[in-house]
């Protein structure tokens, strides 16, 4: 059945990451007490996942321009010096 077949390649993804999160061990990108938090909540796959849109949210500045206009910049990691 297909159903089946999905439920095992599932399992099999879930068992794969588990393994390579725990012989690689996961690191944290930032200091914050929220990260660390969900790396003993999430899969190693999910937090993954959650580091990556931290990482994006925090990626932007807003530009108060009047009280009324507001200006969304992308800030790239050079801009940075992040690696």
């Amino acid at each position: 059945m297909k159903v089946d077949a999905g439920i095992k390649e599932i399992e099999q993804a879930y068992l794969h990451e588990t393994m390579l999160a725990k012989y690689t061990g996961i690191s944290l990108k930032s200091k914050s007490p929220l990260e660390e938090q969900a790396s003993k909540l999430l899969t190693p796959f999910a937090f993954r996942k959650f580091q990556d849109e931290v990482e994006r949210a925090t990626s932007y500045w807003v530009i108060d321009v009047n009280g009324y206009h507001y200006h969304l910049k992308f800030i790239k990691k050079m801009v940075l010096g992040l690696t």
